[in-house]
């Protein structure tokens, strides 16, 4: 590989540098973290399909629904400032009521403080933290991100990545007004945008720091906000104490993500080749410390000498900032897993559907798929996913875990296609062997000559679980032509 060729790789992937460092110290730190086994994580989606960049910026998907989201959203936030400042009085949540009643805001299955779950010491608003609480200070950046006492490391690092795309990371907070002490966050969850509106109390220790999540400057409060609105999205903030990277960029994003395990790549060329076409793709990326590489990894920084030449020709400048050059053999050494979420240039389509499956119900569910486009073979990404269990208190309560999802893909010409037979053609993918992650993804070619059919197979649960209710799913389909999809 020649010397213009390297820089325009190293160019593309000095960007996702800084994200991974900051959210390995941010893992690092962490006292209670899941545990993530590489050997049931989710196999990786067309690792080997090359992509040229994208020309166009990412954006934020299914854009009408998202549009409705923020502009009810504004409404409401809008209306209550005006009725704060009409009474002189600042904004109460009483939804997610922290000072009056802190335990429902706090616990799910737990009911009082623990060494492993702390809990403030009281709550105090922005205001009486900070003489002069701004939401950003100097702008958005990965090293204001401090973690605190909750198990939120896989959230922060997922705030760590965004926050090199800084036009979504802000975009997040469709509002703020610190003087009237209120908060206006989207997310998308379990298939849609929801608009989470909370007040500024934030929790403190007795010693009248932060006791979660926290930004460096003292002035500045967008990371334990952001936090808050997590937590309340979930439920409390006991619901969102251990989770996975890619699902809250997912969450924060409306994007497609997935897993993959280092060690699945083979080779540090592989490794390389897989960033490279990931960042492409417009993906945001993060990455999992393999145990007991922390304090060698946090310790990092530039090395003096090496690729000289290349960092003065990147006119790349040596500072602590936590952008940092290392091999891809260095790479898989020290991490295990390569978290990823796809974003989507506005050239993209997205349709979506939903289905479920009643407790005693083990047929499968078949869906069409095919487009109408007069063009050569396109790009699809079909994300099947299922509701975030930490959303569903009473289900949280007892402790059940995702079910286990798969897909099937089956392609025929038009005229060989009859669903009354179950004649779907050939088999194109069959995503089975997973653990029960809340999503899997499928990238896949897209061929207007050919009808495809989506079958999703029962849910797999865990031995000695019985589901008494329906078990919902989504599915997505995003595309560089326009689709149809329908239940069959």
């Amino acid at each position: 590989m020649g010397l213009s060729s390297v820089l325009k790789e190293a160019k593309e992937l000095a960007k996702v540098a800084k994200d991974i460092y900051h959210e390995a110290q941010a893992q690092a730190a962490a006292a209670n973290t899941v545990d993530r086994d590489g050997s049931d994580a989710e196999q990786d989606p067309e690792a080997d399909t090359a992509e040229e960049p994208a020309k166009l910026p990412a954006v934020l998907m299914a854009t009408a629904d998202l549009d409705k989201c923020i502009a009810s959203c504004l409404q409401k936030f809008n209306k209550i400032v005006g009725t704060c400042q009409k009474a002189g009085s600042k904004f109460t949540d009483v939804d997610f009521p922290v000072t009056t009643k802190p335990a429902k805001c706090l616990y799910t299955r737990r009911h009082k403080p623990s060494d492993e779950f702390p809990a403030p010491s009281m709550w105090k608003r922005s205001s009486e933290i900070s003489e002069r609480p701004q939401m950003f200070v100097d702008g958005v950046h990965a090293g204001d991100i401090q973690q605190g006492g909750l198990g939120s490391c896989y959230f922060l690092g997922a705030l760590a990545a965004i926050a090199a795309h800084k036009e979504h990371l802000e975009s997040l907070i469709i509002a703020h007004d610190l003087q009237v002490g209120i908060v206006a966050v989207r997310f998308f969850k379990n298939n849609k945008w929801q608009a989470v509106i909370i007040d500024d109390y934030i929790g403190l220790k007795s010693d009248g720091s932060i006791l979660y999540a926290s930004c460096k400057d003292q002035d500045e409060f967008w990371v334990p906000l952001l936090e808050k609105a997590y937590a309340k999205l979930h439920g409390s903030f006991e619901s969102i104490d251990g989770g996975w990277t890619y699902q809250a960029i997912m969450d924060m994003t409306g994007g497609a993500g997935f897993l993959t395990p280092c060690e699945q790549l083979g080779s540090p060329e592989s490794c390389f080749a897989h960033l490279d076409s990931l960042l492409r793709k417009k993906a945001i990326l993060g990455a999992c410390l393999q145990p007991g590489n922390n304090q060698d990894l946090s310790n990092a920084a530039d090395a003096a000498g090496i690729f000289t030449s290349l960092l003065e020709e990147l006119d790349h400048v040596i500072a602590d900032d936590g952008t940092f050059w290392m091999s891809a053999e260095d790479f898989m050494i020290y991490f295990s897993m390569i978290d990823a979420c796809r974003t989507f240039t506005s050239d993209w389509v997205v349709t979506t559907t939903f289905g479920y499956f009643p407790a005693t119900d083990e047929n499968a569910r078949f869906l069409r798929l095919d487009s109408k486009a007069k063009q050569d073979v396109g790009k699809s990404v079909i994300v099947l996913s299922q509701r975030d269990r930490r959303t569903e208190r009473r289900l949280s309560l007892l402790n059940i875990e995702e079910v286990q999802l798969s897909l099937s893909i089956y392609r025929c010409l038009e005229g060989d296609y009859n669903p009354s037979t179950k004649s779907f053609g050939e088999l194109q993918e069959d995503r089975r062997k997973l653990c029960a992650l809340r999503e899997l993804v499928v990238e896949m070619d897209l061929d207007p000559r050919y009808v495809y059919t989506l079958k999703v197979n029962p849910p797999v649960v865990a031995e000695g679980v019985t589901y008494k209710t329906a078990l919902h799913f989504f599915l997505r389909v995003f595309a560089t032509m326009d689709i149809r999809l329908e239940a069959l």
